[in-house]
């Protein structure tokens, strides 16, 4: 569902003239990058290839180990390594540059999040079966256009629990959206717990205790694990 928002949603960018010369067997990239480079060649991502990072840079590189079923660590075949560099480098905290090329993949932000999106354009770049997959030749210099990359669900009218809204906020991740609007209370619904107010969700609880609303405890945990993902 939220790919096929988000592919409407982009339809409506401009396609820049890198975009129609990419080579038609290399993945598609969504949103598509400010400037792209394919070249000749792939980089190998296997068993071996190891991402490493340091300081700042290590939550997004346990973020892209755990996505990847790869390792973290140093001197792999083939080595990922994520790099924050000062802000006179890249200019914007959410742009990035990826550069993959013979055994290395080397993705530069000048903030967490940049890098963040620059491992999301990464996972999209990999083809191929676990354990022997590739990443193009390819050099990226990228940044969003805009500020406010949002989506708004409705649990209001059609509520759902925290693993659906849990596989839709990595989905938002994945295409680089960074604001989530929650709609949790509308006239079929309250869908949020006050405790101060129990009585709002009272009618919320179903036959054989299914509960239709988040309690205080959920919405804490839903926006830790939005922030974790940059949004």
């Amino acid at each position: 569902m939220i790919a096929r928002i988000c592919l409407a949603l982009l339809s409506t960018i401009p396609v820049t003239q890198s975009a129609l010369a990419a080579p038609p067997s290399h993945p598609p990239l969504i949103p598509f990058p400010t400037s792209v480079e394919w070249n000749e060649g792939s980089v190998p991502i296997t068993a071996t290839t190891v991402i490493e990072a340091g300081g700042d840079a290590v939550p997004t590189a346990t973020y892209l180990a755990q996505t990847m079923g790869l390792k973290q660590g140093l001197n792999g075949t083939t080595d990922i390594r994520l790099s924050l560099v000062p802000a006179s480098r890249i200019a914007g905290p959410e742009a990035y540059r990826l550069k993959a090329s013979g055994k290395e993949v080397l993705i530069e932000a000048s903030d967490p999040r940049g890098l963040f999106y620059g491992v999301q354009t990464l996972r999209q770049l990999v083809t191929g079966a676990k354990g022997s997959s590739v990443v193009p030749d390819i050099e990226i210099s990228d940044g969003p256009r805009f500020a406010w990359r949002g989506l708004l669900i409705d649990v209001g009218r059609h509520f759902f629990g925290k693993p659906t809204l849990f596989e839709l906020i990595d989905e938002m991740a994945a295409y680089k959206l960074n604001m989530l609007h929650l709609h949790l209370t509308d006239d079929p619904g309250w869908r949020i717990e006050i405790p101060g107010y129990p009585r709002l969700t009272q009618s919320e609880v179903k036959p054989g205790g299914i509960r239709e609303y988040f309690t205080a405890d959920d919405i804490r945990e839903i926006v830790a694990y939005a922030a974790e993902r940059h949004i």
